[in-house]
């Protein structure tokens, strides 16, 4: 369950005078009706998974704040979500007294979730939380999969499945497609396997929608 509490001892740890009105404003974000999968249940995850590994992040209280708004901003049908939730994180952290090089650093660990490139540990750290659905047990990973496609639902199917496949690929076809060792150990294989069979099942590949 997420609780003011904690943000707010995040917020505070960067410098941040907290207020009860962002923690409200992220659940209602989070809570949209068209998130089926970028959702409340994403969020919590992201940050039990956090919680989890605290002890590999440098400035965990900064991790806890990028995962907050890494999709405080998600529409389907924009292709510009993350730079919309890193410019909103931007805001509030400037308005509210953040320390300059939390608020940077907050607002890139963001943008990289869109790259799924790391420039430091706790971006790495960041990307490999956000991934790991797809290193999830075959059942959890059919139920985010499915997830998506609602999300895509004005998508025609024959678009989608092209598209999907060759998101999905990008992953697929990475040297690792976690960043970090602990995340290897434990997801890349299951990964792996999710990945090949959903690309075989969705068959032809083209351009279109990315997650």
């Amino acid at each position: 369950m997420l609780e003011y509490s904690a943000l707010e001892r995040a917020l505070i740890g960067c410098g941040v005078e907290s207020s009860r009105s962002l923690f409200d404003e992220l659940i209602e974000r989070y809570g949209d009706e068209s998130r089926c999968y970028h959702n409340v249940a994403h969020l919590e995850n992201c940050l039990a998974l956090l919680a989890a590994h605290r002890d590999m992040a440098v400035f965990p209280e900064r991790v806890e704040i990028a995962l907050w708004f890494h999709d405080a901003v998600y529409d389907s049908k924009r292709n510009d979500n993350e730079e919309e939730s890193a410019a909103l994180a931007e805001r509030y952290l400037t308005s509210h007294g953040a320390h300059e090089d939390a608020w940077k650093s907050i607002v890139s660990m963001v943008l990289a979730t869109k790259s799924h490139h790391a420039r430091g540990n706790d971006e790495a750290l960041m990307i490999d939380i956000d991934l790991s659905i797809l290193g999830a047990s075959s059942l959890a990973f059919e139920d985010y999969d499915a997830a998506i496609r609602r999300e895509f639902q004005w998508v025609p199917d024959t678009r989608y499945r092209g598209a999907r496949a060759e998101v999905l690929q990008t992953f697929l076809l990475r040297e690792a497609i976690f960043l970090t060792q602990a995340f290897r150990v434990r997801y890349e294989v299951q990964a792996r396997t999710n990945l090949t069979k959903k690309i075989a099942e969705l068959g032809v590949q083209s351009n279109g929608p990315r997650e």
